[in-house]
């Protein structure tokens, strides 16, 4: 039975520069027809982000200083 809440993702490599000069490598979610700068702009506070080690992450986008796709979408 298909889920009625589920919103089907993509995923994108992404490095992350922090404002505390932590790099973080990673993925994050994107809608199917979106870019990561829609992403970015949009209106919510918090980024999920999966670190490369699979623990997830909800980042403040305050904290982030850039981020930089280094795959296209999956």
């Amino acid at each position: 039975m298909p889920n009625r809440f589920f919103i089907r993702k993509a995923k994108v490599s992404v490095q992350l520069q922090m404002t505390d000069g932590v790099t973080m490598k990673g993925n994050v979610f994107i809608n199917i027809d979106s870019r990561v700068l829609d992403l970015v702009n949009d209106s919510a506070t918090f980024v999920p982000f999966e670190a490369e080690d699979g623990s997830i992450h909800l980042l403040n986008k305050f904290e982030i200083l850039r981020l930089t796709p280094t795959s296209h979408k999956r």
